[in-house]
This record gives C-alpha cells, sequence and structure tokens, in this order.
C-alpha cells in the first residue's frame, strides 16, 4: 500500500463553508471536505471539480466549470 492509505477520487460540487470553500460529493452522499485556497486552484464556489482525496489531504485535480451549466 502506498504511504498516506488509499487514493480516493471523486466528482463534487465546490460550495460556500463558512468564510471558505468545501467540495460536497455531486452524486453521492458523502460529508463536504473544507478546501484551502490553495489545494482548490482555479476552482470557484460553484464548480463542478474531480477531487483526489490520499490520507487527509484534498486536491483539485481537474475543473469542469459551472456546476449549473449543461
Amino acid at each position: 500500500m502506498a504511504r498516506g492509505g488509499p487514493t480516493i477520487t471523486f466528482i463534487a460540487d465546490i460550495v460556500g463553508a463558512g468564510r471558505g470553500a468545501a467540495a460536497r460529493p455531486a452524486f453521492d452522499r458523502g460529508d463536504e471536505i473544507p478546501m484551502s485556497a490553495r489545494t482548490r486552484g482555479e476552482a470557484r464556489v460553484g464548480d463542478l471539480v474531480r477531487v483526489t482525496v490520499r490520507g487527509r489531504a484534498a486536491t483539485v485535480t481537474a475543473r469542469y466549470g459551472p456546476a449549473r451549466s449543461p
């Protein structure tokens, strides 16, 4: 097994969370994962993204654009 635990990848919406933002799973049930500005990259609140979680670290690995667009 790789160091840091298993890697999990899922599609999420970036939502506001207090003074920051969090990744909320878009198609499955799950908890919101707090995201720092550094780990979000170019993603903004309202975007649909792919998030990779390894251990306790979550990073946006792809940004698809606004979640409400077709």
